[in-house]
């Protein structure tokens, strides 16, 4: 089951890298890849406050496991 999942995730980032270039090249949108995220990660730190209320420290920690884990793949 976990190989059907990496297999289905690699096809998937293939088709959005391939949809992404295919967007930049048609001239028709301009993509913002540079981005400064100090000013928005300072403005969530509110929410941890409010998701550790409603989810508990321990789920929330495990989300954000996962998203670090998911921003490593990259």
């Amino acid at each position: 089951m976990a190989e059907l999942a990496e297999e289905n995730y690699t096809i998937q980032s293939e088709r959005e890298e391939e949809m992404l270039q295919s967007m930049k090249d048609s001239g028709l949108i301009d993509v913002v890849e540079d981005i400064d995220r100090a000013p928005f990660e300072q403005a969530a730190q509110n929410a941890y406050g409010n998701l550790t209320q409603r989810w508990g420290e321990e789920h929330l920690e495990r989300v954000l496991g996962a998203i670090d884990s998911y921003r490593q793949q990259d």
